[in-house]
């Protein structure tokens, strides 16, 4: 390399071809790639605009606390609790009572009929560690859709996206089919109890494949092994049991976790039928 483009304070945009120079632009780029990565509460403001987000109409979990209790708690309380999630985040472990979760077994609308896989299994989690996953779900959403991480096949992956547009693509064929009378055959697949399928194990390689820093990848994993359920019944609790795979259905990270797991495929789908690269 003998040469570089350099860019000063005003933005004007030069070649560097003195070696001195080149070597020290060089040096402050690669610091720059590898610096260390931010993966901490920033601050109070933070903390404070996440709790604002959080439904105050969600069960709490069985200690009662919910999140307009949370939100009443005083400015020093508010800062212990910022200060243990960032030495949680920074370690890479979560305490054991994170993952302790009591299944609320839902019956599907319309067709229930007693049959247990006809249920809607909501866990309901520890609101500080439900807080903190919120938390931490905002800043990886605004990085992964800012530097558009995941590929566009998914339609329902971060803020402000959701189905309309493939709805809309659908509905618009099968009335030109009809218009027109053509055959059209439409082929859909229903993942049946999705969130159980991501593998734990596999989760850690997909989360590395996006970057995600070392001591923040082991936190995310470690929310989701060994997690001990209980499931609430008409006659009181179940006995607890461990979880061997999956991921939280009622948690504000899961639905994005989910949709990183599922990202490699999309991008396979993507160059093997689209033929993109």
């Amino acid at each position: 390399m003998h040469r570089v483009v350099v860019q000063d304070h005003q933005g004007d945009r030069s070649i560097e071809l003195d070696p001195a120079q080149i070597k020290q632009e060089v040096e402050k780029h690669i610091k720059k790639t590898f610096r260390k990565r931010k993966c901490k509460c920033k601050d109070m403001r933070d903390w404070l605009d996440t709790l604002t987000k959080l439904n105050t109409g969600a069960a709490a979990e069985l200690s009662g606390i919910d999140y307009r209790v949370i939100r009443l708690f005083l400015e020093e309380l508010h800062k212990l609790i910022i200060e243990f999630i960032n030495i949680t985040i920074r370690a890479g472990i979560v305490p054991d009572y994170w993952k302790q979760s009591y299944l609320c077994p839902f019956p599907k609308p319309n067709r229930f009929e007693y049959d247990l896989n006809n249920i809607r299994p909501i866990m309901l989690l520890d609101t500080i560690r439900k807080s903190a996953t919120k938390l931490v779900t905002e800043r990886i959403s605004k990085i992964l859709t800012r530097h558009q991480m995941l590929k566009e096949h998914n339609f329902c992956r971060l803020k402000n996206e959701d189905t309309t547009t493939p709805l809309t693509i659908l509905n618009s064929i099968i009335k030109d089919a009809k218009e027109q009378g053509k055959e059209l055959h439409v082929v859909t697949q229903d993942i049946k109890k999705a969130y159980d399928s991501v593998s734990i194990n596999s989760l850690g390689m997909t989360l590395n494949r996006l970057n995600i820093p070392p001591n923040l990848n082991k936190w995310i994993c470690n929310l989701y092994k060994e997690r001990s359920i209980k499931a609430i019944t008409a006659f009181g609790l179940t006995d607890n049991f461990i979880a061997q795979d999956g991921i939280n259905q009622g948690d504000a990270l899961s639905p994005l976790i989910w949709q990183i797991f599922y990202d490699p495929f999309w991008c396979d789908y993507k160059i093997g039928v689209m033929g993109d690269t």
